[in-house]
């Protein structure tokens, strides 16, 4: 691996991503995973390398393509993942990993963002109107002012001694389980939030307000 970028990786795929704000930065990386590549020349933006197998889209005409093959047991979204961690990145944002016609890749990217958090890399996806990121044994702030709903979900099990300040609905040392969702529709309430788990993994989703 090379040395730590504390730059940002962006990698934007097929899925919903009309919410593209990418301010590129010197030191950034863009990477296109497959048809993310078509998403950003509508944009006006040129990524820096694209990956995939193109089941879904023609190969670009792009100086830096990494064709994948069809048959593989990895998505492209992952191996788009592994290039970035290649470079040497620790810091994520995923644009076009939410909805879009196969919800199979929504959940295998939500594993992939939950299992490389446990690694220490951070990742954050954004939807149209969602925004999603994991937290291992570890806390988030939210900043005072923000509007609409959040969720916390359990990944992988039991999540113990996590903890919910400053949302409409608050707890403290509690534990959540996978298969009940305690978590669901929370609001913030223009209160500094944090959230917290000291045992486990937690998956983290709020509203993108417009």
């Amino acid at each position: 691996m090379k040395g730590i970028n504390m730059s940002t990786c962006f990698i934007v795929g097929a899925g919903d991503c009309k919410n593209l704000g990418i301010n590129k930065k010197d030191g950034d990386l863009i990477i296109a995973a497959d048809a993310g590549y078509q998403y950003l020349k509508n944009k006006g933006l040129t990524p820096d390398v694209v990956i995939g197998d193109f089941d879904s889209a023609p190969v670009p005409a792009h100086k830096n393509v990494i064709k994948l093959k069809v048959e593989k047991d990895e998505t492209d979204m992952e191996m788009c993942m592994r290039h970035g961690i290649k470079e040497g990145f620790i810091n994520f944002v995923i644009f076009g990993g939410l909805g879009g016609k196969r919800i199979a890749h929504t959940i295998a990217n939500l594993q992939m963002i939950c299992n490389y958090t446990k690694q220490g890399y951070n990742i954050t996806m954004v939807g149209d109107e969602t925004m999603i990121t994991a937290i291992y044994n570890d806390y988030i702030v939210f900043p005072k002012g923000m509007k609409g709903d959040v969720s916390v979900f359990a990944h992988g099990g039991d999540v113990n001694h996590v903890s919910i300040e400053g949302l409409k609905y608050e707890v403290r040392d509690v534990t959540l389980t996978s298969d009940f969702a305690l978590g669901v529709s929370n609001s913030f309430i223009d209160k500094e939030a944090r959230i917290s788990v000291e045992d486990g993994v937690l998956i983290i989703m709020w509203s993108v307000q417009k």
